[in-house]
């Protein structure tokens, strides 16, 4: 069956290197091993040159071979149909719609299935057929791919986190004897994709990470596979398998990151085009009010959705967050509010791919000046200066507002501020004191939706 690798993924093709396309006098070798295939069981050909767009005309004529009952006709009665390999000038025509058609259709066609899988296997079974006499390798080729993949989610964001992909191919004969019909040869070239995809979800994480020796026993599965196919398809004899192993999360997270790390010291000086970008992609109307898991995915995506260019909204953020001035009305929004949309997003998307709890964090600065009477005189002795980190978790993202948590994260700073400067007033305050405050502060503020998890000192320091 055709179906999706991942929704972030472009629709690549099968690549096959066709010396020309003028007759059996100058056909080709058998075609190059497939390079990586995303999304597709399918194989298509792209030619020495760029291929066109199909048309109306190319895509009306495939279907006209999706006749009723067209699963149940014999193979070989089929493909004479669709690529008649004794007539040298139909057989090409209608091998240019196939090149068109196949390379430019897109994967979310409802004929896809019939265009890209049967009538690609027609495809490659006539091309044996019709250069068969100077042909090095009379069998057809089926390329393919296995897929594992993990998901997550993060915010209400469905999340790709792992990816196991085998990507093979494979010579087969048909028996016509036995009058194989078009749905059975299309599902018995598929049931090799499905069993393999069924071996790999039966392995552990850490044997998948492991590439050489994973292509090593997916290879051996493979042959064992194509063994033991009957029912009017046997194998040619030949297979190759390449595996590989992907982790997009830890590139999301490293894009991510990259995007917002921005030097204070770094010169740049934002436009006014950049800066309306920026409050435009990353201000949404009344954000206030938005669900924190909502507000955080759009913040997020901005980011994946970038263009990457110096158009983009990642270039124009970062000029934008170099040298923003703190009397900016949004500073404040961009530093505190968007970022903690960022970390949120980052820290929940760990969670989801490690599957251990990762409670959100925010750090915290305190001073408190030491007043002492000084013959009448309020004269500053020392200070209370200290960085301190709390953790919470959002119990509820989908209930809980962006204004609510602000206004948590708001309490719990000035509250601990407060019960400082009163204690340090009593000249009392030292650091086992200070994380009690503020233990006290984040548990006063907690709410139904977000509730204060724990907390650490940076630093604390009495001077006097």
């Amino acid at each position: 069956m055709f179906h999706k690798k991942k929704q972030t993924t472009v629709l690549l093709l099968i690549s096959a290197a066709i010396a020309a396309m003028s007759g059996c006098a100058s056909s080709p070798a058998r075609p190059a091993q497939p390079e990586a295939v995303s999304g597709t069981r399918y194989q298509a050909y792209r030619w020495g040159k760029p291929v066109e767009k199909y048309t109306k005309a190319d895509y009306d004529f495939l279907l006209s071979f999706q006749t009723e009952g067209y699963g149940k006709l014999p193979v070989e009665e089929f493909n004479h149909k669709v690529l008649n390999w004794e007539d040298e000038e139909e057989y090409h025509k209608t091998e240019d719609i196939l090149a068109r058609v196949s390379a430019t259709l897109s994967e979310e066609d409802e004929n896809a299935d019939f265009i890209l899988v049967t009538l690609g296997n027609t495809w490659n079974e006539c091309e044996k057929k019709h250069f068969n006499t100077c042909e090095r390798e009379k069998a057809p080729w089926h390329s393919s791919q296995a897929l594992y993949e993990t998901y997550g989610d993060v915010f209400g964001d469905k999340v790709l986190l792992t990816g196991a992909y085998a990507d093979f191919s494979f010579d087969y004969n048909l028996d016509t004897d036995q009058k194989l019909t078009v749905r059975e040869r299309d599902d018995l070239l598929d049931s090799i994709g499905n069993k393999l995809e069924e071996y790999m979800m039966k392995q552990q994480a850490g044997a998948l990470k492991e590439e050489e020796k994973m292509e090593k026993t997916l290879s051996s599965h493979l042959t064992e596979l194509l063994k033991s196919l009957d029912g009017g398809i046997t194998w040619g004899g030949n297979a190759d398998l390449d595996y590989y192993w992907d982790t997009p999360y830890d590139f999301r997270q490293d894009n991510g990151s990259e995007a917002t790390d921005v030097s204070s010291e770094d010169s740049f000086s934002y436009t006014k085009k950049q800066y309306n970008l920026v409050m435009e992609r990353f201000k949404p109307q009344n954000y206030e009010q938005m669900s924190v898991s909502e507000y955080n995915r759009t913040i997020y995506n901005a980011f994946i959705d970038d263009t990457g260019d110096e158009e983009g909204t990642g270039y124009a953020y970062e000029m934008v967050m170099a040298s923003l001035s703190e009397n900016d009305k949004n500073w404040t929004y961009l530093h505190d509010t968007v970022q903690r949309a960022l970390d949120e997003y980052h820290t929940r998307m760990t969670e989801v791919y490690t599957g251990e709890k990762t409670d959100f964090c925010c750090t915290g600065d305190i001073y408190v000046p030491l007043i002492e009477d000084v013959y009448g005189d309020k004269v500053e002795v020392g200070s209370v200066d200290g960085q301190y980190e709390f953790t919470y978790r959002i119990t509820d993202a989908a209930k809980l507002t962006v204004q609510e948590r602000e206004e948590f994260i708001n309490k719990v700073n000035q509250k601990v501020k407060e019960l400082a400067e009163k204690e340090a007033g009593k000249g009392t305050l030292d650091e086992a004191g200070f994380k009690k405050l503020l233990e006290s502060a984040g548990e006063e503020a907690s709410t139904q939706y977000i509730e204060f998890t724990g907390c650490s000192l940076g630093y604390f320091e009495v001077y006097r």
